[in-house]
């Protein structure tokens, strides 16, 4: 493939993706995600998570036609900005509540995280109400949790915790939350890149919980973090020859012979009842170097790509590596390109299209009628 922009490859090939959108979905479609609120760092938001999401679930719309399933899908997302727009400019600041940063999404109302969560409950049930309480939307959080991971000890300052956490903890939290917040479905980047232990936590914690959607960042220019083995390995080896080598005699008179055998066997006794933990440690490590954590979701982002073949390579490669693999694509901060994000997405069978922010603009509205 040509190493052209993602402009270029769109023009390039517009009739050829809309075809194959076509007939690899079969009337599925992706499920459409909304990013309301931008906070974290990158702007200067005192919350610690990255964004707030609405997420549509598209199949419900399934065995509609196409036409209907169109009007349907207009019809939410057009009732889904009144509501935003009634409630961020009845606060304060008015109608510069509106105001969007120059990703397209809105800036939110408070610093504090528990407020912006229950605002974006309310907007969930607000929407759910006017679509007849169908549960069509739900809650999306991309918390980034690298943002406020520290990988010197290998802990986790969140929200809402007084003092630094590890991950078993941190993925503790996480069930609590979507006990708590049952319009929770979707995760992104709740455990740090390279926490491999933290994810295989979480997700072993979240296997009677198959409605959550658990994701990945994708880092198309990072080889997959490999599992780190415990200096105790090395330790116990260096152990073991060290025994192998005491082992080796010089022949001695009989008498002494039998009196050192007694002792050595006591000893060796002792050896092997002190070793169970450790050999059970061992076992533990062997298993997690063979069994890494099953991930079945990443996230894309496209203007992280370099050209656009990158991020194609990428993900064939998650393809032949797991048959179940899922993926999540956001539109680009400036998306210029009408449709072509919502092309893209559904030729390659996306799982789910992430927009920014909501509005009225001819543009956001050309690229959900392509659905």
């Amino acid at each position: 493939m040509k190493n052209i922009n993602f402009s270029q490859f769109i023009a390039e090939n517009k009739s050829n993706l809309i075809m194959k959108k076509a007939s690899r979905n079969q009337g599925k479609t992706p499920n459409l995600g909304f990013c309301i609120f931008k906070t974290g760092k990158a702007v200067n938001s005192k919350i610690k998570y990255e964004r707030f999401l609405i997420m549509i679930n598209n199949e419900i719309f399934n065995n509609e036609s196409i036409d209907n399933k169109k009007k349907l899908i207009i019809d939410l997302y057009k009732k889904m900005f009144e509501i935003i727009k009634k409630t961020l400019t009845a606060g304060k600041a008015g109608e510069n509540g509106m105001k969007t940063n120059n990703e397209g999404s809105f800036t939110p109302p408070s610093d504090k995280y528990e407020d912006v969560l229950k605002l974006m409950e309310n907007f969930i049930k607000e929407i759910n109400t006017s679509m007849d309480n169908k549960n069509i939307v739900s809650l999306g959080i991309d918390f980034n949790a690298d943002n406020f991971y520290n990988s010197k000890d290998s802990t986790y300052d969140p929200e809402g915790v007084k003092k630094p956490i590890d991950n078993v903890q941190l993925a503790d939290s996480y069930i609590k939350l979507i006990n708590d917040h049952p319009l929770l479905s979707y995760l992104e980047q709740p455990m740090a890149y390279e926490d491999i232990d933290g994810w295989g936590t979480l997700l072993e914690k979240l296997k009677d919980k198959p409605n959550i959607s658990v994701v990945q960042k994708a880092d198309i220019y990072r080889k997959d973090p490999e599992p780190k083995i415990p200096p105790a390995d090395i330790n116990n080896n260096n152990d073991i020859n060290k025994e192998k080598k005491e082992e080796v005699k010089v022949e001695e008179p009989k008498e002494k012979v039998e009196t050192k055998t007694k002792k050595v066997n006591k000893k060796k006794k002792k050896n092997v009842e002190q070793a169970k933990p450790e050999e059970t440690q061992n076992k533990t490590n062997e298993n997690f170097k063979k069994e890494k954590p099953k991930i079945n979701m990443f996230s894309y982002r496209l203007g992280e790509a370099k050209v656009i073949s990158d991020l194609f390579n990428n993900i064939l490669k998650l393809k032949e590596k797991n048959a179940d693999f899922g993926a999540v694509i956001y539109e680009n901060d400036i998306e210029n390109n009408q449709a072509g994000i919502i092309n893209l997405g559904m030729a390659l069978n996306f799982d789910y299209i992430i927009l920014n922010g909501v509005n009225m603009s001819d543009q956001k509205i050309t690229k959900i009628k392509e659905l």
